[in-house]
């Protein structure tokens, strides 16, 4: 009996034991798993960047940057970087420049004949010194009636160029008034015409109708909107007439719709001959073919159109 009892207990040792085992290695594996997880869930490391390669003036070189920037923002700093320094660069240029204007002009007042004798400038100072001693001396020769009437004919000059200035101008406005009076006129007269005609004013319309109007006037026929309105609608019936009859009968009642295939159904009712009236002897026979007729296959919508 106590054997029983010693084997048993060993038997539910080596059980619990088997459990613990178990138990252990399958929290390992679930503690692998999740290093596994961990792991797939690390971002991915990002490069980062600490020096710009640049191009600028024909040349290329590298900058240190003061701080680590990721790789995918290279191109756009480096494109700002470069903008940076293409305005620093003009913004130089024009400090230069302006200190060297104001330079050569104070040295112009100061000493003239160094200021001119600058090979920059490439000025004959002596031939320039002769010219103004030349105007100096036949200027002194000239009467006061001679310089006065010079004096009169350069105002003249100068008046009569201020006038063409203004003429011009004139000229340019009145130009622009009159193309735009132009431009209503022809406006109103195409509204005109399209509105009294049974075309609609659709875009589509009125790029024909001035495709018409600027033909006629480059070859200088004078065309009024009125005249042109029914080569447009025979275009148009041309131009429809030739898509139909390339296009399947479905896509056809597409484009037409519901209400404009009831409006032409009304409209072959309303055009059809009123029936004949009958004998009362013919009233069997007619019975017999209308019901034939019912019988008979439908008439697609491409029979309907005749296409």
């Amino acid at each position: 009996m106590f054997k029983r009892y010693e084997l048993r207990s060993e038997a539910g040792e080596a059980d619990s034991g088997g459990s613990l085992e178990s138990s252990e290695s399958s929290d390992a594996g679930i503690d692998q798993s999740e290093q596994e997880i961990a792991q797939e869930l690390t971002p991915l490391e990002v490069k980062k960047i600490k020096k710009l390669k640049l191009k600028f003036n024909g040349r290329e070189f590298e900058e240190d940057l003061p701080f680590e920037v990721d790789e995918s923002q290279v191109d756009w700093l480096t494109k700002q970087r470069q903008k940076a320094m293409l305005s620093d660069h003009k913004a130089n240029e024009y400090s230069q420049l302006e200190r060297e204007v104001g330079a050569f002009i104070q040295e112009l007042r100061k000493n003239p004949r160094k200021a001119l004798s600058n090979p920059a400038i490439g000025l004959d100072i002596k031939q320039f010194a002769a010219d103004i001693l030349q105007e100096e001396i036949e200027q002194a020769q000239k009467s006061p009636e001679q310089i006065k009437e010079e004096g009169l004919i350069r105002e003249l000059e100068e008046l009569k160029a201020e006038r063409e200035r203004e003429k011009e101008e004139m000229n340019s406005r009145e130009l622009e008034r009159l193309t735009e009076r132009e431009y209503e006129r022809y406006d109103n007269l195409m509204s005109s015409a399209i509105e009294s005609s049974d075309l609609p004013k659709s875009p589509y319309v009125v790029k024909k109708m001035t495709e018409y109007l600027m033909m006629g006037i480059e070859n200088g026929i004078d065309v009024e909107p009125k005249d042109i309105i029914p080569l447009i609608r025979e275009e148009i019936q041309n131009d429809i007439q030739e898509m139909f009859q390339v296009m399947p009968a479905e896509v056809i009642e597409q484009i037409l719709g519901k209400s404009n295939m009831e409006k032409l159904r009304k409209k072959r009712l309303s055009s059809a001959k009123a029936p004949i009236p009958v004998k009362s002897s013919m009233r069997d026979v007619g019975a017999q073919k209308k019901e034939e007729k019912k019988q008979e296959k439908k008439q697609t919508l491409k029979e309907f159109f005749g296409v």
